[in-house]
């Protein structure tokens, strides 16, 4: 029995790198995934996965050896990517204002935040540091924004470029207290440490770009020579911080800004920065930033939750008066502001950075780790909820443009299932008003032993299907690839489609919960507008199509699109059911029918189940639907195509309308100018 618990004892923590990575590297690639799914950001999995697995856990990893190595470059990492991906035409457009926000977003938490310090018996030093802990924070909830379609408004343009200031500002204070830290720290050292810090930034954006553009002009197009020069660069720079007295983190930052203008937000290049960062680099860091936390002192000491509650507490507080008082200088409502708000909150990157160094030199002890873990876990949950809901207030007076949708019509039809290919292929048919070719698109997988005979053999079901439409309009199109829905998203941007049909069968399972099933995929992948369709008859069978239209799924930007295929299909029906649900729902938003309409607002969802339960076999059922994090989503949309699935005879198509994006506001002459609503 001794012999038995020795070995895991003797086992673990894992030391052997390859064993390290082998256990570790299926923990980064599950846990965002599994969190993702429970609409909880992936930097909190990794987070919660390293204080249970790290030391003070299960024990099955330590925070030295390889995990301590990638840790640091993780660190460095996780700032080079923030200057490196900063909008700094966004930040010039709105600096005034984006500079007031961020020194005044960065000021009243560090104010705060050292008195709480001192407040609770920590030195100068420690409780200058945590209160730049508390005024730093990170755009955790800028995807949701940008999901929302409103991360070029105002609100999030000022959110974006206060980040640049406050984070600048706090990795800056980060720098003189690790100097006094070391040793004698008095007002002229500080001075001189940040005139030195300014000095050697200035430096590198001066001088780096040089080197940058000579590079790049001799090297030429090899992606390999210019990854490994980015990683030179980033960490060539950071080594040279701290030769010259300055935290490497700092550094490491601004590298990113002197890379900036030549790493494209579409480019390859950036690509693959962030690729290797995301999978390797930063979760590394993430994980050994968990490892940190003492489970045992949060449930021995209660010490740590009223420290924690203090953080949370001054963080919110002084974000808010911050936030409250710059929207009200900038004209902004109510809405716009807590969108600014919920941006400001979130404490990830700088936060994490300054911990770590702070607990490095002694100034943080695991009390104080514990609660600023905690009050991450917190803020990263708490912003991007407050940014969907205020954001869905923002978006739904953002009035939809209506461009020409009758232009170009082509339609990508991917098929996997001979028998439903007819079908699919007859809706496809049914949504176009012009003579633009329908591609038929089969996904050969990349996996397969013999490709090319799999390609032969897939190529011969395609051209079965295409046959039975005896038109000749449809066109074959056959990719090798890994992951079909980024086939599809890719074949759609290559045939220049402006639709995709998809069928469904209405299974779930597990897998599919967690990885997300091929539909779920091309969601996210695909910027064209996208039909999930199940057809159980032909489509010339349907008398009626009922129009579900949920609320506010008018107010997206491209619903005109939407509108314009609801009045193509209603070409082929009888009559034309609209049911709306909720007050909100706009049953006028489709405009005129080529079918006699019959208009009716529903109370809310449960009396849309009732009525669904009446529909025939020769109803066709039209959801109009939206991407998850739109204005008009909600989790009931994500359950309803299960539950129209449910009856093996019931056909039903759900319209996803298309991304696009929303054009910057106006640059404003002056303050005065500023819109009260975007």
């Amino acid at each position: 029995m001794h012999a038995s618990l020795a070995v895991p004892a003797a086992f673990f923590p894992l030391t052997d790198p390859l064993l390290v990575l082998a256990a570790i590297l299926p923990v980064i690639f599950v846990v965002p995934l599994v969190f993702e799914r429970l609409k909880i950001p992936g930097v909190v999995g990794l987070l919660l996965a390293g204080v249970v697995l790290g030391p003070h856990g299960l024990g099955i990893f330590g925070r030295d050896g390889l995990i301590a190595a990638l840790s640091q470059a993780g660190l460095l990492y996780v700032m080079f990517i923030a200057g490196a991906e900063l909008d700094l035409v966004m930040f010039g457009r709105y600096r005034r204002q984006s500079a007031v926000f961020g020194a005044t977003s960065f000021v009243l938490p560090l104010l705060f935040g050292t008195t709480a310090g001192l407040a609770t018996g920590r030195p100068w030093l420690a409780a200058i540091l945590l209160g730049a802990v508390v005024a730093s924070h990170t755009l955790v909830a800028y995807p949701v924004a940008s999901r929302l379609g409103i991360a070029r408004r105002l609100p999030v343009t000022v959110a974006v470029g206060g980040t640049i200031v406050s984070d600048t500002l706090a990795l800056t204070t980060l720098a003189i207290v690790s100097v006094g830290a070391q040793g004698h720290l008095d007002a002229w050292r500080a001075a001189a440490i940040g005139l030195g810090t300014v000095a050697f930034a200035a430096a590198v954006l001066t001088l780096g770009p040089h080197l940058v553009r000579f590079f790049f002009r001799n090297v030429g197009a090899r992606s390999e020579a210019e990854f490994l020069f980015v990683l030179a660069f980033c960490f060539g720079v950071s080594a040279l911080a701290r030769l010259a007295g300055i935290e490497p983190i700092l550094g490491a930052f601004v590298a990113g800004l002197a890379l900036n203008r030549f790493l494209p937000e579409h480019g390859p290049l950036l690509g693959r920065i962030r690729l290797v960062g995301s999978t390797l680099f930063i979760p590394f860091f993430l994980l050994s930033t968990g490892m940190l936390v003492e489970p045992r002192i949060l449930l021995e000491h209660s010490a740590v939750w009223a420290l924690a509650g203090m953080l949370v507490a001054t963080a919110l507080a002084t974000k808010f008066m911050a936030t409250w008082a710059c929207g009200r200088w900038l004209g902004c409502d109510l809405a716009e502001r807590l969108v600014t708000f919920g941006m400001a909150i979130p404490q990830a990157a700088a936060t994490l950075a300054a911990t770590t160094v702070g607990y490095q030199l002694g100034l943080f002890g695991p009390t104080l780790v514990n609660a600023i873990v905690i009050l991450i876990l917190v803020t990263c949950l708490v912003g991007p909820l407050i940014v969907d809901r205020a954001g869905r207030a923002v978006a739904r007076r953002q009035l939809p443009t209506d461009p020409d949708w009758s232009g170009a019509d082509r339609i990508l039809v991917p098929i996997a299932n001979p028998q439903t290919a007819s079908s699919l292929l007859d809706l496809a048919r049914s949504l176009r008003r012009s003579d633009d070719p329908i591609f038929g698109l089969t996904v050969v997988p990349g996996s397969s032993s013999r490709p090319a005979a799999a390609v032969a053999s897939a190529e011969d079901v395609l051209w079965q299907a295409i046959e039975r439409t005896a038109d000749g309009e449809v066109q074959a199109v056959t990719r090798v690839a890994h992951n079909v829905a980024t086939a599809v998203a890719m074949a759609a941007i290559e045939t220049r489609c402006q639709a995709i049909v998809l069928g469904w069968n209405g299974q779930r399972s597990l897998a599919r919960w967690v990885f997300g099933s091929v539909i779920d995929q091309a969601l996210e992948q695909a910027k064209a507008l996208v039909a999930v369709a199940r057809l159980t008859a032909p489509l010339t069978t349907f008398e009626r199509l009922i129009v579900v239209v949920p609320p506010l799924v008018d107010r997206h930007a491209s619903f005109a699109s939407v509108r314009f295929k609801v009045q193509t299909l209603s070409r082929r029906v009888d009559t034309v059911a609209i049911w709306g649900i909720g007050r909100e729902a706009n049953v006028a938003a489709l405009g005129e029918l080529a079918a006699p309409v019959e208009r009716h607002v529903l109370p809310d969802w449960k009396a849309l189940s009732w009525l669904l339960a009446t529909a025939g076999p020769r109803d066709l059922i039209l959801l109009l639907s939206a991407r998850p994090g739109g204005p008009a989503w909600t989790p009931v949309l994500e359950r309803l195509p299960g539950l129209l699935a449910s009856r093996e005879t019931r056909s039903f198509v759900v319209f996803y309308p298309p991304e696009r994006e929303v054009p910057l506001d106006p640059v404003p002459s002056r303050t005065a100018d500023l819109p009260l609503a975007t």
